[in-house]
């Protein structure tokens, strides 16, 4: 379902002028599996982050990265950049990134931290990116749902309950809404830093 979050993605680079550089950052990255699926959705010359606090992820990520370029050995396509940091906390300079995502982080941290990634999202994106945030349901999103929601809090998730109430229009305050995807148990949101695109 996390795909999902393509779709802003693609509406977002169908806007911009196509001689326009890409950089995006993933903030999260995990495994990275995610970030070849935004490969797969960027030009070839996009310049791509993905940050991990986990250094065992990021070796995992580096090796779906080189698969990934294996198997477009037709292309000259470089390497993603791996950044071991917290992501509250991006060593990048302000305003140097175009879009910034996270798949599947917001509900593991408590709420402190999803809004110091919220500000540091706004801090890293250009005036006029993106913010894409893929992560599960909330309250109220499927109502048929809201009583077994915070089940998933037993199964080791112990921010879940929190997230499943914040209200994220507020946690994002410095960024624009922007639009709201639905799929199954998953929830996609975009949001736009006030600007225009550089």
């Amino acid at each position: 379902m996390q795909r999902h979050a393509l779709v802003p993605i693609a509406q977002f680079l169908q806007d911009r002028a196509k001689d326009q550089k890409v950089d995006l950052i993933e903030l999260g990255c995990g495994t990275g599996r995610f970030h070849t699926f935004l490969r797969d959705n960027l030009p070839p010359d996009a310049n791509t982050i993905a940050l991990d606090l986990s250094p065992f992820y990021l070796e995992h990520a580096k090796r779906n990265d080189r698969r990934w370029r294996r198997l477009r050995a037709a292309e000259a396509v470089k390497p993603a950049t791996f950044i071991h940091a917290a992501a509250e906390s991006v060593p990048l300079p302000s305003e140097s990134q175009d879009i910034v995502v996270m798949v599947y982080l917001l509900h593991e941290c408590p709420s402190d931290a999803r809004r110091s990634l919220a500000a540091e999202a706004a801090r890293l994106l250009r005036p006029g990116g993106l913010c894409v945030v893929a992560d599960s349901i909330q309250l109220g999103d499927r109502p048929a749902l809201d009583s077994s929601l915070a089940v998933f809090k037993d199964f080791n998730e112990p921010h879940y309950e929190s997230y499943i109430s914040e209200d994220m229009a507020v946690v994002f305050c410095e960024l624009d809404p922007e639009r709201k995807i639905m799929a199954s148990s998953t929830k996609i949101l975009s949001f736009r830093k006030p600007g225009v695109c550089i």
